[in-house]
């Protein structure tokens, strides 16, 4: 912790409209049909008085590098954007040949970006942080070894998984919480390739039903190099409370 660190936060909306294409399954051939949960990007503005950095999270599969180029045009600023890998999110990239709807929800979703992050910095206050890790059993090694030796998609029992959940938390001088940042190497894909409505996953029931008196900031900042995902029994759990919310 330091006396002179400051902390801002902001957050926007990013949902797509009706009609977008998800991505994250090739064999979804229609758009969404509308939005389950919204999608959102929390930014979090950490300076040090002689160093600044924006953080922000996005509910998103990935972020196209065009359209991140686009965002760092606008902004004046070290930006470190991370993405939570859903795959109810949208596809985050158009170009001169694609759709109007297209083109359009990408210049939304770059101009919600950019405030985001314009915001945060305005919002600078004194600030302290917090860190903690534990454990969560909620994830399953998706590596399946079939009776012929070959790997499918599925649940492994004996495989390795990452269960480390990191816990960083900014605190205002008063003490009281203003943004949590939460990691956990686990598959944003409880709703499954059947779905086409446009969600944050098991990530954003996390987020709403967590730390309700704070503004809880989900970030995937690690590639998701382990296959794992919600055991059976905690993707029914995770989307009884996404239908809930």
């Amino acid at each position: 912790m330091t006396s002179q660190l400051k902390a801002g936060f902001a957050k926007r909306i990013i949902s797509p409209p009706k009609g977008i294409y998800l991505i994250g399954y090739g064999d979804r051939l229609l758009g969404n049909k509308g939005v389950h949960d919204d999608l959102t990007a929390t930014a979090l503005a950490l300076d040090t008085g002689e160093s600044r950095i924006v953080i922000i999270a996005c509910d998103l599969l990935a972020i196209n590098e065009f359209t991140l180029a686009r965002v760092q045009s606008e902004v004046d600023e070290n930006i470190l954007l991370v993405c939570s890998h859903t795959h109810a999110g949208p596809i985050v990239y158009a170009d001169e040949r694609s759709a109007r709807k297209n083109r359009k929800y990408i210049d939304f979703l770059i101009s919600q970006l950019v405030e985001a992050i314009q915001e945060a910095t305005l919002n600078l206050e004194p600030a302290t942080l917090h860190w903690s890790t534990s454990d969560a059993d909620i994830a399953v090694n998706r590596r399946e070894r079939q009776a012929d030796g070959s790997i499918e998609i599925g649940v492994n029992p004996e495989g390795e998984i990452d269960r480390s959940l990191n816990f960083i938390q900014v605190r205002d001088e008063t003490g009281k919480p203003l943004v949590n940042v939460v990691n956990f190497a686990c598959h944003n894909v409880v709703l499954g390739p059947k779905n086409r409505w446009v969600s944050a996953d098991w990530a954003g029931a996390m987020r709403r039903h967590s730390a309700p008196n704070s503004r809880p900031m989900h970030s995937r900042m690690q590639a998701t190099m382990m296959s794992s995902a919600l055991t059976p029994k905690n993707q029914q759990a995770a989307a009884q409370a996404g239908s809930r919310a």
